[in-house]
Parts: C-alpha cells; sequence; structure tokens
C-alpha cells in the first residue's frame, strides 16, 4: 500500500534521499490525545515552470485508535494547505489549482499509525535566479526555511 501511495503522489522511493525539514505536531487520534504526526519534506524540485515539493507524514501512536483514516483527520478535520515564499522578491506561492489539482488529495487515501502517506505540492517557479524558497509544511508546524530548489 505504501509504495502505492508513494507512486499515485510521484515519489520513487529509492531516490527520496534525506529529508531537509521535519516537523512534529499534533495528531489527532481516536482515545490519544497524546499522539504526534512527522511531517517531513524532502524538498523542492523545479519543473519548467512550476516548483514541486516531496513531504511525508507519520502518525505518532502506539494507543488509541489504530483504524485507518484519511490525512484530514489526522489534522484535526481541518485541510492541508502547504505553501511556499519567494524570500527575494517577497511573494507567497499557493497550491496550484486548488487543493484538488496541485497537490495530494487529503482526503481521499487512507493510512494507519506507524504508515507513511506521502504527498507533493506544486507551486508557481520563482524567477531562475531564486534558488531556494521558504515553505510552511502544515499548519502548526514551523517554517522551513531556505529550502534549495534543485
Amino acid at each position: 500500500m505504501v509504495d502505492d501511495d508513494a507512486a499515485a503522489a510521484g515519489v520513487d522511493l529509492s531516490s527520496l534521499g534525506e529529508p531537509v525539514a521535519t516537523a512534529e505536531i499534533p495528531a489527532t487520534v481516536e482515545d490519544n490525545d497524546d499522539a504526534t504526526m512527522t511531517v517531513e519534506l524532502f524538498g523542492l524540485e523545479r519543473r519548467d515552470d512550476t516548483v514541486v515539493a516531496t513531504f511525508a507524514f507519520t502518525v505518532n501512536s502506539d494507543t488509541g485508535s489504530q483504524d485507518a483514516q484519511q490525512l484530514y483527520h489526522f489534522l484535526g478535520y481541518t485541510g492541508w494547505h502547504p505553501y511556499a515564499i519567494d524570500t527575494v522578491n517577497l511573494n507567497k506561492h499557493g497550491v496550484l489549482g486548488g487543493a484538488k489539482v496541485g497537490q495530494t488529495d487529503y482526503q481521499s487515501t487512507r493510512f494507519k499509525p506507524g504508515q507513511t502517506f506521502y504527498a507533493y505540492a506544486s507551486f508557481a517557479a520563482p524567477p531562475e535566479d531564486v534558488t531556494a524558497m521558504d515553505v510552511m509544511m502544515v499548519d502548526g508546524a514551523p517554517m522551513a526555511t531556505g529550502v534549495e530548489i534543485r
């Protein structure tokens, strides 16, 4: 299942590498108020007029419900709205085409605590001379700063 989810997100697990940013945020898990989620950003890749970010979400919980849920559920019944900031030109880049088009659908695939859900988000590319951007991975996490664009 994880390999299928990764492929659906356009993620090649064999070439993913190490995350460039990691954050730990609270997760919503029934009967476990101490559950957390590890959110990882694997970088930004320039693809013509877009920049694509690759993410991984892993819910950390050994107690409470172990049912498969949508990312939306684990985020406390809120959406996933990443964005990138071109700090050179002071421009905020939202997901292209909205949540159903320019990023992995956070309400389609279900995963369980301990499994990793891979996702992507695409943004308009900044000018060629911009070599790094700041990325808001998920609400509640600190901004990932100076993320190099490959």
